[in-house]
């Protein structure tokens, strides 16, 4: 996994109905599902679409959302990124496969890098592994 995954489109291929591939982005969004380093860990706001739902950044948590309002730096960077959204789309197969696309699709940068990019990348990683464990034969892509 590179560190510039989330400017990358994650196309995922698994053989599941497209609501099991639904809950397995939002329980990593939600809070459901837990891990990954705490230090890395954010709120987030999610809304369902029709053909999915989308994440937005509410800021950094926890033990590093309190260190955070002590500088100024990491208090700017926060600001910024809060309102950047990941998007997921689903589209099901007549074989029993779906198809779900997810991207950084709202975002803001300080020097061309996306601001709380350290804190939004793991939570698009906790995705693929959340639907490896629906599908162990997941396909994922990147580009």
């Amino acid at each position: 996994m590179g560190l510039l995954d989330h400017r990358k489109s994650w196309r995922f291929t698994l053989a599941a109905p497209p609501d099991r591939c639904l809950r397995g982005f939002t329980s990593v969004f939600d809070g459901t599902r837990r891990g990954g380093p705490i230090f890395t860990r954010a709120k987030w706001a999610l809304k369902q679409t029709p053909s999915g739902a989308v994440a937005a950044y509410q800021g950094r948590s926890g033990v590093v959302g309190f260190l955070t309002m002590m500088t100024e730096k990491g208090s700017h960077e926060q600001a910024g990124a809060v309102g950047s959204q990941v998007t997921f789309e689903m589209d099901a197969d007549a074989n029993g496969t779906t198809v779900c696309n997810m991207w950084l699709n709202l975002s803001s940068t300080t020097l061309g890098f996306t601001n709380d990019a350290r804190f939004i990348r793991p939570y698009m990683r906790r995705v693929q592994l959340s639907l490896k464990e629906i599908d162990p034969q997941l396909i994922v892509q990147r580009g």
